[in-house]
C-alpha cells in the first residue's frame, strides 16, 4: 500500500485580515482622533507651573509648604493636591524633554478615550457606533485636553466609570477602584467625582431595579451590592493624601471662589462663551435628549442612563471646564441608545466576515491603515514643525501666543527681578525666568488673596490708581500684553516714571525710570 504525505495547509494570514478589517479601520479612526488632537497642541498655560512645580517637588523631595515662584502675598495655608501630576509631567519633561510632554499627554488622552471606545462598544454592541461617539465626545471635549493635572483626571475618570461598569463584582474590582482614587486624590482637585459617579449608579440602578423586580430586589441585586461597597471604598480611599480632610476644604474653596468665577473663563457658565466648544455641546446635549426621548417614547426609560446624563449635562453648564467630564459619560450611554433606534435595510453597513474579506477590500483598508499612521506621525512633536498641512499656530511645540522672544530678552539682561506680567503669562515666565527672575502671580487663583487680584485687575484695565498699586508691590518691571493690556500700556508710556525696554509684536516691557520700586513696607 503506497501512501501520500499529506500536503501542507495553506496559511490562511487569518490574524492580518482581522487586522485589516473594516472594524478594525474603526478601531483605529476611535483612538487616532484623540491621539491626534492632542499631540498636535502647542504647551500652553498650566503645564509651565505644573513643571516648574514639579521640579521643585523633585528637588526637594517633600512637599512644599508655602509658594516661592510668585511674590505676591499668598493666602494662609498652601494646598498642592496636584502634586502627583505635577511629578508625572515634570519626569516626562526631564527624561524626554518638552517634546515628552506633549507625546505622555496624547497618549493619556489616547488612553481615556480608548477606555470609552470600549464602554460605548460594551453598550452599544457595535464598533462604528463606538467609534462615532468617541469621536463626538472627543470633538465636545476637544477645548479641554491640553497636559495639566485635570487631562490625568478624566484618564482616572474613566478608569473608574470602566471599573464600575464592565469590572466583574468582587475584591479585585474594589481594589482597583481603591487604587484609582488614592491615585486621583493626589492627582487633582476633581477626585470626589469618583465617589459621585458611583453613588449616581447605585441610585439609578435602585430606580431600575424597583421599577422591574420590586422593592424586595433590591437586597438581591449583586450590582447594587458591589457599587455599594464601591461608594464605602472609594470614600474611605479619598483621604489617603498628605492633607487628609483639608483636602475637602481646598476643594470647597475653589468652587465658591468669586475671584475664580469672575477672572477665568473656563469657571464660567458654558452657555456664557457661545463659543465653538459651546456649539459642539449643544449638539451632543440635542442628540442625547433626542435619544433618551426615542427611549420614553418606545419602551421604559432606563433610569441609570437618565441620571447620568442629567447630572453631567447640570455640571457641564455650571462651567465650561466640565463639558469634558459630560463628554466621557455622554458616549457610552448614548451608543447604547442609538443601537437600538431601527436603521431602513438598504442603509446597514454590509461588512463581510474578515475571513471572506476580499484581496481588493484589504488593500484598501491597508492604504488607509498606511495613510492614518503617517498622518499620525507627521503630527509628532518632533517633526510636525515641518507639517505644511498644519495651520502656523500649530507647528510649534510651544504656542505662539507665549511671549517667547521677551523672556529671552530679559535672560540676556542683569535687570531687577520683580516682574509684573499678564496673568496668563505669569506661568511661562515663572518656567522659563526663575528663580533669577519672580512674577507677581499667575494662573493658580486660589493661591492669592481676593485683595491682590482686585489690585492686580486695576492695573490690568488703567485704573486711575495703577501707579499706587504697581508701587504697592515693589515691582521693577512690567511685561504687558500688547493685545489684552492696550490702554495700561499707553498710561505707562506716557508715565515718565517708566521706560521702554523692549517690544515685539507680542509683549512691550518697561523698567522703572525712578527710583521708588521699594515701599517701605509690604503691601498686607
Amino acid at each position: 500500500m503506497v501512501t501520500t504525505a499529506p500536503t501542507p495547509a495553506t496559511p490562511s494570514y487569518a490574524w492580518v485580515r482581522r487586522l485589516l478589517s473594516i472594524e478594525a479601520v474603526w478601531v483605529l479612526l476611535a483612538v487616532a482622533g484623540p491621539f491626534a488632537l492632542a499631540v498636535s497642541n502647542p504647551l500652553r498655560w498650566d503645564i509651565w507651573w505644573v513643571l516648574k512645580s514639579g521640579e521643585l517637588i523633585a528637588a526637594a523631595g517633600r512637599l512644599p509648604t508655602t509658594d516661592t515662584l510668585t511674590f505676591a502675598p499668598h493666602t494662609p495655608t498652601f494646598v498642592n493636591p496636584q502634586w502627583l501630576a505635577h511629578l508625572f509631567y515634570y519626569g516626562l519633561s526631564r527624561w524626554f524633554g518638552l517634546e515628552g510632554v506633549a507625546l505622555g499627554n496624547a497618549v493619556v488622552v489616547t488612553a481615556t478615550f480608548g477606555l470609552v471606545f470600549h464602554l460605548a462598544w460594551r453598550r452599544g454592541q457595535s464598533i462604528r457606533l463606538a467609534a462615532a461617539c468617541t469621536l463626538l465626545a472627543t470633538a465636545v471635549a476637544a477645548s479641554n485636553l491640553n497636559p495639566r493635572a485635570q487631562t490625568l483626571g478624566f484618564l482616572l475618570f474613566t478608569l473608574s466609570f470602566w471599573v464600575l461598569v464592565c469590572g466583574r463584582p468582587g475584591i479585585r474590582s474594589l481594589a482597583a477602584l481603591a487604587g484609582t482614587e488614592v491615585a486621583w486624590a493626589n492627582t487633582h482637585g476633581s477626585f470626589f467625582l469618583g465617589p459621585g459617579l458611583t453613588a449616581l449608579l447605585l441610585a439609578g440602578g435602585a430606580v431600575d431595579v424597583v421599577v422591574g423586580r420590586g422593592w424586595r430586589a433590591l437586597t438581591r441585586a449583586p450590582r447594587l451590592r458591589f457599587y455599594a461597597a464601591a461608594l464605602a471604598v472609594q470614600t474611605l480611599a479619598m483621604l489617603a493624601t498628605p492633607y487628609g480632610f483639608g483636602l475637602f476644604d481646598y476643594v470647597r474653596g475653589i468652587v465658591s471662589d468669586p475671584i475664580i468665577r469672575q477672572f477665568i473663563a473656563e469657571w464660567w457658565p458654558t452657555a456664557a462663551l457661545r463659543d465653538a466648544a459651546w456649539t459642539r455641546f449643544v449638539a451632543s446635549l440635542l442628540l442625547s435628549g433626542a435619544a433618551l426621548g426615542y427611549a420614553a417614547w418606545t419602551r421604559r426609560l432606563n433610569a441609570t442612563d437618565a441620571v447620568l446624563l442629567l447630572a453631567f449635562a447640570a455640571l457641564a453648564l455650571q462651567a465650561a471646564r466640565n463639558v469634558a467630564w459630560w463628554a466621557l459619560v455622554m458616549a457610552p450611554v448614548l451608543a447604547g441608545h442609538l443601537a437600538l433606534v431601527p436603521v431602513p435595510r438598504g442603509l446597514r453597513p454590509q461588512t463581510a466576515p474578515p475571513d471572506t474579506a476580499s484581496p481588493g477590500r484589504l488593500g484598501m483598508n491597508a492604504v488607509l491603515v498606511g495613510f492614518l499612521a503617517l498622518a499620525l506621525a507627521s503630527l509628532l512633536p518632533w517633526v510636525k514643525e515641518a507639517n505644511p498641512l498644519l495651520p502656523a499656530a500649530q507647528r510649534g511645540l510651544i504656542a505662539l501666543e507665549e511671549p517667547q522672544a521677551a523672556a529671552s530678552f530679559l535672560l540676556s539682561q542683569p535687570l531687577p527681578p520683580r516682574i509684573l506680567s499678564a496673568q496668563h503669562w505669569g506661568a511661562y515666565l515663572t518656567w522659563r525666568l526663575w528663580p533669577r527672575y519672580h512674577t507677581l502671580l499667575d494662573g493658580r487663583i486660589e493661591i492669592y488673596p481676593a485683595d491682590v487680584w482686585r489690585d492686580y485687575a486695576a492695573i490690568h484695565f488703567g485704573q486711575a490708581s495703577w501707579q499706587e498699586r504697581i508701587d504697592r508691590y515693589a515691582v521693577d518691571l512690567l511685561v504687558l500684553s500688547k493685545a489684552y493690556q492696550p490702554d495700561l500700556i499707553a498710561l505707562v508710556s506716557a508715565s515718565s516714571r517708566w521706560q521702554q525696554l523692549y517690544a515685539d509684536d507680542l509683549a512691550v516691557i518697561f523698567g522703572r525710570s525712578d527710583d521708588r520700586s521699594r515701599p517701605a513696607v509690604s503691601p498686607y
